[in-house]
């Protein structure tokens, strides 16, 4: 079975906060105390599970008329590329 966050925390005598900072690389944690959690993770076998892709917090609106036009198009082809860019949602409509 694969080792847990909680198991390191207690084979490196730390707290589980403790642990989960040194895997986000924090600089709250002392270099010394970063190298035993280090050495336990190493010890133990211990792999972090995969975060999932976050949804995008922000979200943009745009409302047009024009969006048929090949100006305007090609402008909102450029925004969606930023926003994907920056993890922004773009929500497009045409009101007609």
């Amino acid at each position: 079975m694969k080792p847990t966050m909680e198991e390191v925390a207690a084979y490196a005598k730390v707290s589980r906060a403790t642990v989960s900072r040194v895997l986000s690389d924090s600089s709250k944690v002392s270099p010394d105390k970063r190298q035993i959690v280090l050495d336990a993770i190493d010890h133990l076998n211990y792999q972090p599970h995969k975060k999932p892709a976050q949804a995008p917090s922000v979200t943009l609106g745009m409302i047009s008329k024009r969006l048929r036009d090949p100006f305007y198009a090609r402008i909102l082809e450029g925004l969606q590329g930023a926003c994907k860019l920056q993890k922004v949602l773009l929500s497009i409509d045409d009101p007609q």
